[in-house]
């Protein structure tokens, strides 16, 4: 966040019903990790990209690390899920089955 803004790291161990906004995941127990700031934001179109390896609207930038973080995060049969809003900012929630 070149231009400041606030970092909020979160954790927490939430129990997942089936509930509609998290009815891809099997029901159960789950560890929490969520990462929001209030500065960055993704474009509409970028969000439809967001996880793709090599997309970026930044120069300079490989694009690698939120499709870094989605493999790794799946391959252990964990879930990503991300919120933006242009002005307002980013979060990205981790959620890793605490079996």
């Amino acid at each position: 966040m070149p231009e400041g803004g606030n970092l909020t790291l979160h954790s927490s161990n939430p129990e997942l019903n089936g509930d509609p906004f998290h009815s891809s995941f099997v029901p159960g127990p789950f560890v929490l990790l969520a990462v929001s700031d209030t500065r960055c934001s993704i474009n509409p179109q970028g969000r439809m990209h967001l996880f793709e390896p090599f997309f970026t609207t930044r120069s300079g930038r490989t694009g690698l690390g939120p499709a870094s973080v989605y493999g790794i995060v799946g391959q252990s049969g964990s879930r990503v899920r991300s919120n933006t809003q242009l002005g307002i900012g980013a979060s990205f929630h981790i959620y890793l089955p605490r079996n």
